[in-house]
């Protein structure tokens, strides 16, 4: 199960809180090099960085914050769509990861139509590896893979944070909120669970009692830490912003997903899982297969 660090925002405020957070803090691989893969395939063309700040952030967040100036921060750019690489190319990259970053999406915006394609569900894939589709779909699968198998940290802000969800959260013509998969698959790490994202909202406007086995939760000034490993199941939501106003909130909503985190790890559900030699995805539950699909 799976070490996600689920943000409204990331920048040098939120780096601190972050390292101020013990279960925060305890998801951060502490290698000599760690590498960083940053997707922007959620923003519009126009509103993508060169990854100079968010590499700036991830520097700052070892070197001063976490006090570790001997651990070297690679950032590099991933993207399902352009340009193109091999799926070796995709495999080789992500095999190095330690911490896949998804940014958000530009504000005002819906999910790029490149980033909804690499959701779309049951993708064809081509038997060439060349096929686009071959490599968004097998990338997809490697990077869930990696994630649910505490070999790689999801780190996403904003939309991006959403994607680590199985549904969209998203407000209807009549002003509810409710989830919706839109026929397309995010990336599903907790295995049902989606997040409720409350922005521009206070403190007391956002209610922690959506918090369930099926329902995380972060607002605009408060993200959520989850560790699921083996014995230990931990949660934390913890401030984002320079005021200590979510502080108290964060008290409640940390009890919470507490107790869901801990429901969820006994549930002791792993997968999918890749082995290159056989070539089968399978999903276990207590150790027995209950579905595979040779590729």
């Amino acid at each position: 199960m799976p070490k996600l660090l689920l943000l409204p925002k990331f920048e040098q405020q939120c780096a601190r809180r972050v390292a101020h957070d013990s279960v925060a803090k305890g998801l951060l691989p502490m290698k000599p090099i760690v590498r960083i893969a940053i997707c922007q395939d959620g923003r519009a063309p126009a509103d993508k960085s060169k990854l100079q700040f968010e590499a700036t952030y991830f520097e700052a967040l070892y070197s001063h914050y976490l006090y570790r100036p001997d651990i070297t921060v690679q950032c590099y750019a991933l993207s399902f769509g352009d340009p193109p690489a091999t799926l070796e190319q995709h495999l080789r990259e992500i095999g190095t990861t330690d911490i896949f970053f998804m940014t958000g999406f530009s504000r005002g915006r819906v999910m790029s139509e490149m980033l909804l394609q690499a959701f779309k569900q049951h993708a064809v894939l081509g038997e060439d590896e060349r096929d686009q589709s071959c490599v968004v779909e097998n990338l997809f699968r490697a990077i869930k893979a990696r994630v649910q198998y505490n070999q790689m940290v999801y780190m996403g802000t904003c939309g991006g944070a959403c994607c680590a969800g199985s549904m969209l959260w998203t407000r209807y013509d009549s002003g509810a909120l409710g989830p919706t998969s839109r026929e397309f698959e995010l990336f599903n790490f907790s295995m049902g669970v989606s997040l409720h994202y409350d922005c521009g909202m206070t403190p007391a406007a956002c209610d922690t009692g959506v918090i369930d086995c099926s329902t995380f939760q972060i607002t605009g000034g408060a993200g959520l830490a989850v560790h699921i490993e083996d014995d230990i199941a931990l949660a934390s939501s913890f401030p984002c912003t320079k005021m200590n106003s979510w502080k108290l909130w964060c008290v409640g909503a940390s009890a919470s997903h507490q107790t869901v985190v801990q429901e969820i790890a006994e549930q002791n559900v792993s997968g999918p899982w890749y082995h290159p030699s056989v070539g089968i995805w399978h999903l276990a539950v207590n150790g027995k297969i209950v579905k595979f699909v040779r590729l």
